[in-house]
C-alpha cells in the first residue's frame, strides 16, 4: 500500500451523519490462525468510542497515512458497537486486513486514535490536542485589587504569585495538551502587548488582538472574536482569563472537552464553579435541566444568572444545590457567538462585521479607531449571555481560584498559620500573611493581617477589609500620583 497526504481529515465527514475513520492496515494472511487474529483485533479496534474522552483526541492537521482504508457506520447507531463494513478502495467485497492504528473522524471533527487491540493509542505525538479549539486569554485589567505588587506598568497576570511562573504563563501552560500554541490568541490594552510576548514569545504577534482602550469585555472579546473568524470561520473558543489559578489541570481539561462538546450543537457555553462556600463575592448561575450529550460530565441548560448576592442568598442557593460560582471562563463557537451579538449588542456587532472585513489589511487599524467608540460598553454575561436562550453550563471541579484580594491569594498560598516570602517569627500571631521579599518579617501580638512590602510602597490591612485597597488606587487616582499607580 502506497503512502499518501490526507490533508484534513475533517473533510471525510459527509452529510449522512456517518462516521468515518482512517486505519494504517495491512493485507493480513488467509485462512490461518493469524487470519482469525486480524479479525479478532479488527473487531475490537472497530469499536465506537466516546468522542468526547479527554485521553484520545489529537490534532488535525496533516496526517502521513497509507491509501486509507474507510469504515463507515451511521452516527445514531455507534453507541450500540455496530460492527462497521470495510471498504478498500477499488476492491468490493470487504477484505481480510490487520489493522495496526485506527484513527477515527466523528461528525463533530474529534479524532481518536486505538491501535490494533482497540486501546488508546499515545505514540502519535499529542493525542490530546482537540481540532478547531481555540483559546483567546484575556489579558486587560490593571489588578488594583492587589495593589501595591501590582502596578499599571506590571498587572497581577504578569507576576508569579502562585509559582515561578506568572498567572498569565500559567494559563498558557494548563491548556497546552488541548490547544497547541498556534490556536492561542490574546486580547490586551495596548500596554501590555510588549509583556506579552515577552512572557509567551512563542505566540505569534498577529494573535495579540490589541483593544485601544477599555470599554468592557463585550467589546474587548468582539473584537478577538473578528479576528478569529477571519482565522477560521470554524473555529470553537474557549475564552479564559489570565488572572485565575487551577489546581486541578487534568479536571479543568475534561470540563473543556465537555463545553467543547455543547458548543458544538450550537450552545453558548460557561464554566460553573461548584461553590465551596456561600461566597457573597462572586455572581452565580442557577442550573436548569440537563442537556443530551454524549459527554463524560453533565452539561446543563442555564435557568438564570445572579448577581453577586447578600450572605443570607448565598446560603440559600448553596442548600438548594444546582447553583454555581460564575468564573467568566466561556467556550463557543465564533459564529454562534456573533450571531447573539446580532441579537443583543448590535453596535458591537456591526464594529465586529466591519473589523472582519479588514482584518490583514492596511485599512485595519484605521477601521478599528473608527468603530471602537461605538461599541457597547457593558460585559459580555450582561449584555449576552444573560438575554440569550441558547446558554449551557459545565460544572467544574477544577481547584479554581480567583485571585481577587490579598485575602483570596494569602488562603491560596499559605500553608501555615503564618505566612511570608522570605521567612517570619511570630510570637502570639495568627493568619499573617506578609509579602516581603528579602525581608525576615516579626509578627507580635496581631492576627490575620496583610502586610505588603515593595520599594515605594507598604500596604498594612486586615484580611476582612483586603478588597478596599481598591479605594487606595482610586484616591491615589484622583490625587494624579502617577508614580505610584
Amino acid at each position: 500500500m502506497g503512502e499518501r497526504r490526507v490533508a484534513r481529515p475533517a473533510s471525510l465527514r459527509n452529510e449522512r451523519g456517518e462516521t468515518t475513520a482512517l486505519v494504517r492496515a495491512q493485507p493480513a494472511p488467509q485462512g490461518s490462525a493469524a487470519d482469525a487474529l486480524g479479525r479478532q483485533r479488527r473487531r475490537a479496534a472497530a469499536l465506537p468510542r466516546d468522542p468526547y474522552g479527554p485521553s484520545a483526541c489529537t490534532d488535525c492537521g496533516d496526517i502521513t497515512a497509507p491509501t486509507p482504508l474507510v469504515l463507515r457506520w451511521p452516527t445514531a447507531a455507534r453507541r450500540k458497537e455496530t460492527k462497521p463494513r470495510a471498504l478498500l478502495k477499488g476492491v468490493s467485497e470487504p477484505t481480510p486486513l490487520r489493522i495496526t492504528e485506527l484513527v477515527l473522524v466523528t461528525r463533530r471533527n474529534f479524532i481518536h486514535g486505538a491501535d490494533a487491540s482497540g486501546a488508546v493509542s499515545r505514540t502519535r505525538g499529542n493525542l490530546s490536542e482537540v481540532p478547531r479549539l481555540y483559546a483567546l486569554i484575556l489579558s486587560g485589567g490593571a489588578g488594583t485589587s492587589l495593589w501595591p505588587l501590582s502596578r499599571k506598568a506590571l498587572p497581577k497576570q504578569f507576576l508569579p504569585l502562585g509559582g515561578e511562573r506568572s498567572m498569565l504563563q500559567d494559563t498558557v501552560d494548563r491548556i497546552a495538551e488541548v490547544i497547541p500554541t498556534e490556536r492561542i490568541f490574546a486580547v490586551a490594552p495596548p500596554e501590555h502587548r510588549a509583556l506579552i510576548h515577552e512572557q509567551l514569545p512563542e505566540l505569534r504577534a498577529d494573535h495579540v488582538v490589541v483593544e485601544p482602550y477599555p470599554r468592557g469585555n463585550a467589546a474587548a472579546i468582539g473584537l478577538a472574536m473578528a479576528a478569529l473568524h477571519a482565522f477560521d470561520p470554524e473555529a470553537v473558543v474557549a475564552v479564559l482569563p489570565s488572572d485565575h489559578l487551577i489546581e486541578k489541570r487534568a479536571a479543568f481539561r475534561e470540563v473543556l472537552l465537555a463545553a467543547t462538546a455543547a458548543a458544538e450543537r450550537g450552545d453558548l457555553v460557561t464554566l460553573g464553579i461548584t461553590p465551596e462556600r456561600a461566597d457573597t463575592g462572586f455572581g452565580y448561575i442557577e442550573a436548569g435541566e440537563r442537556i443530551d450529550l454524549p459527554s463524560r460530565l453533565p452539561v446543563f441548560s442555564v435557568k438564570r444568572f445572579i448577581e453577586k448576592p447578600k450572605r443570607e442568598a448565598a446560603e440559600k442557593m448553596i442548600a438548594a444545590g444546582g447553583h454555581y460560582w460564575n468564573a467568566g471562563m466561556f467556550v463557543w463557537r465564533v459564529t454562534d457567538v456573533i450571531e447573539a451579538y446580532r441579537a443583543h449588542l448590535p453596535n458591537t456587532a456591526k464594529a465586529i462585521d466591519a473589523l472582519g472585513e479588514a482584518v490583514g489589511s492596511p485599512r485595519y487599524e484605521s477601521v478599528l479607531a473608527e468603530v471602537w467608540e461605538e461599541t457597547d460598553r457593558t460585559t459580555i454575561d450582561y449584555g449576552v449571555l444573560e438575554k440569550a436562550q441558547n446558554v449551557a453550563v459545565v460544572p467544574a471541579e477544577i481547584g479554581w481560584q480567583d485571585v481577587g484580594s490579598w485575602a483570596r491569594l494569602a488562603a491560596i498560598v499559605a500553608d501555615t498559620e503564618n505566612w511570608s516570602t522570605d521567612g517570619h517569627v511570630a510570637v502570639g500571631a495568627g493568619g499573617n500573611y506578609a509579602w516581603a521579599p528579602g525581608k525576615t518579617v516579626a509578627f507580635v501580638g496581631v492576627e490575620d493581617l496583610i502586610v505588603v512590602d515593595t520599594p515605594d510602597a507598604l500596604l498594612i490591612t486586615s484580611k476582612e477589609r483586603s478588597e478596599e485597597v481598591k479605594d487606595v488606587v482610586d484616591r491615589l487616582r484622583r490625587e494624579e500620583r502617577e508614580d505610584l499607580l
